[in-house]
């Protein structure tokens, strides 16, 4: 009986702790995502500039240089694109994979595809140095949560899985 009831107050403690670090792994996740899609729209950048190809193609890279063919923006972007529809493509692309964002991240995102393909090579590039501008002072904020927060909840996982099993004690 005690083994039984000791099993079960360290299964406690390890579900409360998990929780609490799949928790502190949101704020790392965040961090990552907002460095991907500025790495992305430096390839973009570049790729517009120099190769002139067309966005389809541009994004259709990036998903392969950047993400692994995992799913993500570009990879939603380019299955959305219906009758050059950039913008309604690419707001649909961003709702589809904003997990781990905050809304202002979502805002961000979404303003850049607003004068996707409407705006000449020198627009383009300027829409692209904005949201670059953009995505850096969220990543500094994005840094300072995860930092702040991430041993808070990985700490308050085990401190709440053992104060349930003092309680069952």
């Amino acid at each position: 009986m005690f083994f039984i009831k000791f099993i079960d107050i360290v299964l406690i403690i390890i579900v409360c702790a998990y929780i609490g670090i799949n928790k502190a792994k949101t704020f790392s996740l965040r961090v990552n995502k907002l460095r991907n899609l500025k790495s992305s729209f430096n390839i973009f950048k570049t790729k517009l500039e120099f190769t002139y190809e067309p966005i389809k193609e541009i994004f259709d890279s990036i998903s392969h240089l950047i993400y692994d063919e995992k799913n993500n923006i570009f990879k939603s972007y380019i299955s959305n694109l219906e009758k050059d529809n950039y913008e309604d493509a690419w707001t649909l692309a961003v709702a589809e994979n904003s997990y781990g964002f905050s809304k202002e991240d979502i805002d961000i995102v979404t303003s850049f595809g607003k004068l996707l393909g409407k705006t000449d090579l020198k627009g383009q590039m300027n829409e692209i140095e904005l949201a670059d501008e953009f995505l850096d002072k969220q990543i500094i904020e994005a840094e300072e949560i995860r930092k702040k927060n991430d041993k808070l909840y990985k700490s308050l996982g085990v401190i709440i899985g053992i104060t349930i099993a003092i309680i069952f004690v």
